[in-house]
């Protein structure tokens, strides 16, 4: 005589697996990482590098602090560039907020440990000036 076979244990037990298998995050719904980045690179070819004659090439790429982080090699320098994991946000730059330096436009410390109270001396002279030196 045969088993009659339930189908709620059968469902139990699919559901059960899937379960299991979301847990460690088996299922990714953002797309591949590959996918992203190449999306990426062709829009910064297609958009931002057209005009000057020079494309990117990827060299790497990983899931870092929930962003992808991608170098890319663009007219023979290495630049790191970030993609969010859905690829809807590019990023040129990531600026670590842990850091207690204050960076410049320029890229160069300007500031180290500054404390709320200090005074900072700031001239004319000392930033960067648009136009010409006698304007008045």
């Amino acid at each position: 005589m045969a088993k009659k076979i339930n189908m709620w244990q059968v469902a139990a037990v699919v559901f059960g697996v899937l379960f299991l298998l979301s847990i460690f995050n088996v299922f990714s719904f953002s797309g591949s990482t590959t996918k992203i980045t190449g999306n990426a690179v062709s829009y910064i070819n297609e958009n931002l590098l057209s005009q000057q004659g020079v494309e990117a090439t990827v060299v790497s790429s990983e899931k870092t602090n929930g962003v992808i982080r991608t170098t890319l090699n663009i007219d023979g320098q290495i630049q790191d560039v970030y993609v969010s994991t859905d690829g809807t946000l590019l990023f040129p730059a990531a600026i670590p907020l842990t850091d207690s330096q204050v960076i410049a436009a320029t890229g160069a410390a300007v500031v180290s440990q500054v404390s709320p109270g200090d005074i900072l001396e700031v001239s004319a002279s000392s930033g960067v000036s648009i136009g010409p030196e006698d304007a008045e």
